[in-house]
């Protein structure tokens, strides 16, 4: 993707209406969030709110471009309007915007060869095609790097023909931060998820330990010796929260193949709610990762996480109780606070 053209570096796109303290904001700015399946950026521009900021982004022969979704002329959505010609055309009086986001046509103009002001371009963001989804940064310096998540990197894996891959897209009435103590959370999982493959009757965790040896990254690894049907079986877990909202989750056997593995990203729209993209491998055909599967598990952590009390996402450890099993949001409070979030 290429750079921004015409971008705002202070603090005035800001949004006007926002449950965001303006502090959060800033800095929640200046990471990556995905916006949008690769795949579903084709012929027509598409919308996308990121932190109560309007997107709109659109595809052209020079690539993906994001700007945001607002023409300089009249305040019209641009996502409204159209790509002809390898340009966004506004819906409300026609101006032109080239792929860096440059005015270069406004049809009620009597002489079409006269310069036309700076003014009228576009305010673009930097963005990244990167695991099939298209990530955003609003500010120019991204402070945190993109999640290192090497499975779907792996050509060796993504086309081998017993690889199978489920996505999924979807929205939750409840900050970005609550689904990522959720997912992180191993003690409700025998308790919420009865229906799929949760046991009420097996609901007491085991001690475990999070690792930071990455600033931004939070990590457990665990080597687990089972018998399933009668079957020995040694696998590792993987879990990985890469700050501020990407977990990564892994069941890996023995001889390094991927039994099973999800990715999963919270993109904040708004303070209290989010977008949920998730990318499911296995190459053993896990029923885990069918798209099903997945929804089913999603319906039910969203029936409780979207009722939750208050919906602030809690910074300070002291405002709740904690268990053993809190190891993970205990650590996961504690990193969002060093970024400077909740201040």
């Amino acid at each position: 993707m290429f750079l921004p053209k015409n971008f705002v570096k202070d603090d005035s796109d800001f949004p006007d209406q926002t449950e965001f303290t303006r502090s959060d904001w800033l800095i929640l700015a200046a990471m990556w969030h995905p916006v949008a399946l690769i795949g579903d950026v084709k012929d027509k521009p598409v919308r996308f709110i990121l932190m109560d900021l309007p997107l709109v982004i659109y595809r052209t022969r020079k690539g993906i471009t994001v700007a945001r979704d607002i023409c300089p002329h009249r305040g019209a959505p641009l996502s409204m309007g159209c790509v002809e010609e390898n340009k966004i055309v506004c819906p409300y009086h026609g101006l032109e915007f080239e792929a860096d986001g440059t005015c270069s046509k406004i049809p009620a103009r009597q002489d079409q060869t006269a310069p036309i002001a700076s003014s009228f371009n576009l305010i673009t963001y930097r963005s990244e095609d990167r695991f099939g989804l298209l990530w955003v940064c609003l500010k120019p310096d991204p402070i945190l790097p993109l999640p290192e998540w090497p499975i779907l990197e792996n050509e060796g894996i993504m086309n081998h023909p017993d690889t199978k891959v489920s996505i999924n897209s979807e929205v939750w009435e409840a900050s970005a931060a609550r689904h990522v103590e959720n997912f992180n959370d191993p003690a409700h999982l025998s308790i919420v998820h009865g229906e799929s493959f949760g046991n009420p009757e097996a609901s007491s965790v085991p001690e475990f330990e999070v690792d930071q040896t990455v600033a931004h990254v939070l990590r457990r690894v665990k080597t687990t010796h089972s018998a399933v049907h009668g079957v020995a079986r040694d696998f590792t877990l993987i879990s990985e929260l890469t700050l501020p909202f990407c977990s990564l989750l892994i069941d890996e056997e023995q001889d390094g193949s991927v039994r099973y593995s999800v990715h999963d990203v919270a993109t904040p729209n708004s303070a209290y709610s989010c977008t949920l993209f998730q990318i499911a491998v296995t190459q053993h055909n896990d029923p885990r990762a069918d798209i099903d599967y997945m929804l089913q598990v999603n319906k039910e952590d969203k029936a409780i996480i979207e009722k939750l009390h208050p919906k602030e996402y809690l910074l300070n450890i002291r405002n709740e109780r904690h268990t053993h099993a809190d190891v993970c949001s205990v650590a996961y409070k504690k990193a969002l606070g060093k970024l400077g979030l909740g201040a």
